[in-house]
């Protein structure tokens, strides 16, 4: 078992599209000892996901299995890596190849700001619905929080062209092996995304406003909405590092 001080626990969260999954998969690139936890393995199975409006609802506090979830983190930071049942799971292979091609300079720029690798175990937790709760807030040693613009935000997630679900529910059309897919249906972002992630930060915010100013002072957020991939890595980076001395 490992000693709680030698895991440092990374909540990288922000709203759908932000941007987590990307700093996430560059951050374990710069990393070596690091590995990425993904809150999506946490979803509810199909059967149990509530419906709003006749349209499941995957973007809400309820669309979690948060017990779940928080007895995986506690388990982590016990002993310094995922559950079996997690590790064994097609969603969190730990590959980090898009982001890393893709962003391959701005890798090798973040990985020059590290100058000796940490020997903490570094868990980056990639989710939407990390601070929901004091008790979740609670459980991570660093709490990042990206922001981007409402547009931009929606634009992003209109583009994506779906998801593979929890299979938990199984349309009578599909056989044992092929997995169910989920694709967003038009106005799902203003209908559901959105409100979704107010409900699940606005506590976090002054007047409620989740584009406003941030009142928690265990969370840290970008300070712009328009910041780059390098400048987000850069920036993170720096505030991992000083927890890591």
């Amino acid at each position: 078992m490992y000693n709680s001080s030698d895991v440092l626990l990374v909540g990288v969260s922000g709203a759908s599209c932000s941007g987590k999954s990307t700093l996430c998969q560059l951050l374990h690139a710069v990393y070596d000892n690091s590995i990425i936890l993904h809150e999506d393995d946490f979803y509810k199975t199909d059967a149990l996901i509530p419906i709003h409006d006749g349209y499941m609802d995957w973007d809400c506090v309820d669309a979690i299995d948060f017990p779940k979830f928080h007895e995986a983190l506690v388990y982590i930071k016990q002993h310094g890596e995922l559950p079996k049942w997690l590790l064994e799971k097609e969603a969190n292979q730990n590959v980090a190849t898009k982001a890393v091609v893709e962003y391959a300079d701005v890798v090798q720029a973040g990985r020059s700001l590290v100058t000796q690798q940490p020997g903490k175990k570094i868990i980056l937790v990639d989710g939407f619905m990390l601070y929901v709760s004091n008790q979740l807030i609670d459980s991570f040693d660093v709490r990042i929080m990206l922001r981007a613009d409402y547009n931009v935000l929606k634009q992003r997630r209109e583009a994506r062209t779906g998801y593979v679900t929890t299979e938990g529910s199984r349309p009578a059309h599909l056989s044992p092996t092929e997995k169910c897919f989920w694709q967003d249906p038009p106005g799902y972002f203003d209908k559901f995304v959105w409100p979704g992630y107010k409900e699940g930060h606005q506590h976090l915010f002054e007047n409620d406003n989740v584009e406003g100013r941030i009142i928690d002072p265990r969370i840290n957020i970008t300070h712009r909405n328009d910041m780059t991939v390098y400048e987000n890595l850069v920036w993170t980076i720096e505030l991992l590092q000083h927890h890591l001395q």
